[in-house]
């Protein structure tokens, strides 16, 4: 009788472990980001998910705000595809935070008008555009911007804060000297980027990357 308790308990385990490793894709159209039906798991993002998705058709656009909860805003990792995710009319403590890695692929657009973007690991823009018009942005570890032959990345300060603070801001590479690339273009018309290193261009003798600073932009 102990032996079959035991192996009930040990199942019970097994499937609550299960549960959580899982992802979590966006299944709506438009909608707000907290919005529980809108989410494969029928529940808003949080560390309970392996990895949240924002990678359906329909060109959907996703809105955090003030009124989302802080609850919701820490997670695991984020993979935008042919979607929109904007932080959108923002209160003083939102703050998203992502543990492990962002990566934003073909079509995707992140857009921060006001709140906090806190990545722990690294940011990859393969595919897409990154565009902060104010608030802060960290990026805690490497971040790159079309690191394959075939990608494009495009990422535009016009106000606010991006800092890079301990790795390399890799433009049109992998982060690597000699390494390589698609093509990106960073431009920083407003604001601030402060980067522990940038590194722009690939190994090759055409690389067509660009980082255009204007007079009302300022890099440390």
């Amino acid at each position: 009788m102990k032996m079959r308790t035991l192996a009930a308990i040990t199942l019970g385990i097994a499937v609550t472990l299960t549960a959580r490793a899982a992802g979590n894709s966006w299944t709506g159209g438009n909608g707000k980001w907290e919005s529980s039906n809108n989410w494969s798991r029928l529940v808003a993002p949080s560390t309970d998910d392996s990895a949240d998705l924002i990678t359906n058709a329909g060109n959907n656009t996703v809105t955090i705000d003030n009124a989302t909860p802080s609850a919701n805003l820490t997670i695991s990792n984020l993979t935008l595809n042919a979607n929109t995710l904007q932080i959108a009319n923002p209160g003083t403590n939102t703050t998203l935070h992502i543990l492990n890695q962002l990566t934003l692929n073909t079509g995707a657009t992140f857009i921060n008008l006001g709140g906090t973007l806190l990545v722990t690991g690294p940011a990859q823009v393969n595919q897409g555009t990154l565009s902060f018009t104010s608030g802060t942005n960290q990026m805690d570890s490497t971040f790159i911007v079309a690191s394959s032959a075939n990608s494009t990345g495009t990422v535009s300060l016009t106000g606010g804060s991006l800092f890079v603070t301990s790795s390399t801001f890799g433009i049109g590479n992998d982060g690597t000297v000699g390494g390589t690339g698609g093509v990106a273009h960073v431009t920083v018309s407003g604001g601030l980027l402060q980067a522990a290193s940038i590194l722009v261009g690939d190994n090759s003798s055409g690389s067509a990357s660009s980082f255009n600073i204007s007079s009302n932009g300022e890099v440390m």
